[in-house]
């Protein structure tokens, strides 16, 4: 029974404690991001060709090697 009396003071002295007397936070700045120029990059292009076509080589020659078995 106290467990519910100490829990019911709490929840009044909850509600009668004023929200203005709460400290403002500051409003947060906003973050300028900067992105890059954009453009097209034919290194990044070059790379994702390269891997892919790799994959496609081990992919075939894994699939070949299992139809010879």
């Amino acid at each position: 029974m106290r467990v519910f009396i100490s829990l019911a003071a709490a929840l009044a002295l909850a509600a009668w404690v004023p929200l203005a007397a709460l400290p403002e936070r500051p409003s947060p700045q906003p973050v300028v991001v900067e992105g890059g120029d954009g453009g097209f990059h034919w290194g990044d292009a070059a790379i994702g060709a390269t891997a892919g076509f790799g994959t496609a080589l081990v992919l075939g020659g894994a699939i070949a090697l299992r139809r010879m078995r």
